[in-house]
């Protein structure tokens, strides 16, 4: 969190030592503290590197495309033995020069050593497509599939629902009725009422916003609160944020979100204390 010098601090300073050479240490980053922090995460010298969502990376001129794959060549020339790992369930999404980026990421060898290019001329059909005043070669369809399941098959690993765990069935409940405390149903009606201010009624709640609002419900919230004190028209966002300045901010609690909780610490975990 917080600006690029903050999480450039945090990530050096939580750097762990190598002195317990028997406890692995586990680093969780998002793509953008990839694309942006490169020397603070290449610092914790890992010896395995996971791309979860590789998807992602399927970009090769994007800039997180090319840490993701600076970082991991590092990775292999400092030990050899050290493996890579790209997790998604899409890895095709467009065409199939998807697939490049998130091969190389495994290592040279894992695209034959073939450009980006040069991988689209190999396994793909190539039609022309006139965008401005120049013509580019736009991928449609394989040309070649059986090489490319043999440049895949070595490091190609495809789980399915059938080869996976047995999974639970799955539970249908009733309703479940939340009596609400007062603040929160105050919040509740002041989301709805500045929502319909915002948007008009008749204009429904889609996309991004229709996720937010759900996950608010789950979760509670903060509220700000103006005391009368201060200069509040002086006041800063990051003030109001940190309740300075005649503001204070109070946590609304989410019933739901409790009952989940317990729902959770009845049926599903082993211990009471987890």
């Amino acid at each position: 969190q917080g600006a690029k010098a903050d999480r450039a601090r945090r990530l050096q300073l939580l750097r762990p030592t190598r002195a317990r050479a028997d406890r692995p240490q586990v680093v969780v980053v998002n793509y953008e503290v990839l694309r942006d922090l490169q020397a603070e995460v290449d610092g914790y010298q890992a010896d395995c590197f996971i791309c979860d969502e590789s998807w992602k990376i399927k970009n090769p001129t994007a800039k997180v495309t090319k840490a993701a794959i600076k970082l991991a060549d590092k990775m292999r020339a400092r030990n050899p033995r050290a493996k890579a790992l790209a997790l998604s369930g899409t890895p095709v999404g467009k065409d199939i020069g998807d697939l490049w980026a998130q091969l190389r990421l495994l290592g040279a060898d894992a695209v034959d050593g073939l450009t980006y290019h040069s991988f689209l001329h190999r396994f793909a059909n190539l039609r022309p497509l006139q965008i401005g005043g120049r013509t580019v070669q736009v991928p449609e369809g394989l040309r070649d599939p059986a090489g490319l399941m043999r440049l895949m098959l070595p490091v190609w690993f495809r789980a399915t629902k059938a080869s996976c765990l047995t999974l639970p069935l799955k539970q249908h409940l009733p309703p479940v009725w939340l009596d609400l405390p007062r603040e929160v149903r105050e919040l509740y009606d002041d989301v709805n009422q500045r929502g319909e201010q915002a948007l008009g009624n008749e204009l429904a709640l889609t996309g991004e916003a229709v996720k937010q609002l759900r996950l608010h419900q789950i979760c509670g919230g903060t509220e700000a609160v103006w005391n009368g004190s201060g200069t509040s028209c002086d006041t800063s966002l990051e003030e109001v944020r940190r309740g300075l300045n005649g503001w204070t901010v109070r946590w609304i609690a989410s019933p739901k979100l409790e009952w989940l909780v317990d729902r959770c610490r009845e049926r599903f975990l082993p211990h009471p204390h987890l």
